[in-house]
């Protein structure tokens, strides 16, 4: 956390961001954290 999500570009050919229900688990509430993951996927749907 606290880090830019990586270039979105590049994400289309190696996504190497780590979804933030993995990489922030803890008391937030899961389901505003896959809603974020939503908003950054480049393959919305995978």
């Amino acid at each position: 956390m606290g880090a830019k999500p990586p270039v979105s570009v590049g994400r289309t050919v190696s996504d190497s961001c780590v979804p933030l229900v993995k990489a922030a688990a803890g008391p937030d509430c899961e389901r505003f954290q896959r809603a974020i993951d939503a908003g950054l996927s480049v393959r919305p749907g995978t």
